[in-house]
């Protein structure tokens, strides 16, 4: 609900750079990545029709959408903010708490997008990137976030809360002046008014 009031944000704003996929866009691409799995010609792997661009209207895969945002589940509750760089071809992790998985764990689990990821863009014929999409896997990082959250059950809104400040280029900046305070204090407005409602 949260990314639907964000990707209506962006598109009253005429923001293309980037987008923000919804938290359920996981679980069709876990689904499919079992599948995926188990084929042994990849060739007769194709992902069902919702995952193109009729099925999924608001999604633009255009070639102006540099990065993907998706909230994502990696342990049944603690939530991390993906960041799909496709213009750098990378993914970043924003995890408001890195002692709740390993690396290890954490590669594990995102196999799915670094795997899935290329097949959709050539899915959607994103033709800039087709070649790379076939040939290189997207390496994952960690990005350094400048607090913690302890508590489990905030980390989904945590996770909302960073990407967008990452999506703004407001992440690492410390509220010096008017302008970096008035940022923060409207983004725990807004997503205080959210959960509450």
């Amino acid at each position: 609900m949260v990314v639907t009031y964000i990707r209506k944000r962006l598109r009253g704003a005429k923001i293309t750079a980037y987008d923000f996929l919804p938290a359920i866009f996981g679980e069709p691409m876990r689904g499919e990545y079992q599948k995926f799995c188990r084929v042994n010609d990849l060739g007769k792997f194709s992902f069902p029709s919702s995952f193109r661009n009729k099925g999924l209207p608001n999604l633009r895969w255009c070639g102006n959408v540099e990065v993907l945002y998706c909230p994502f589940q990696v342990d049944g509750w603690h939530w991390v903010g993906l960041v799909i760089d496709i213009r750098h071809w990378c993914i970043h992790v924003l995890d408001c708490n890195p002692m709740c998985v390993t690396d290890v764990k954490l590669d594990g689990l995102l196999q799915l997008i670094v795997v899935l990821m290329s097949l959709l863009i050539r899915l959607n014929r994103v033709k800039s990137l087709v070649e790379l999409a076939m040939e290189l896997p997207m390496p994952i990082t960690r990005i350094g976030l400048p607090f913690f959250c302890e508590p489990p059950g905030l980390s989904c809104v945590v996770a909302l809360l960073v990407m967008e400040l990452h999506a703004t280029n407001f992440l690492h900046l410390q509220p010096r002046g008017d302008r970096e305070t008035k940022c923060c204090l409207s983004s725990h407005s807004f997503y205080a008014n959210i959960v509450t409602t």
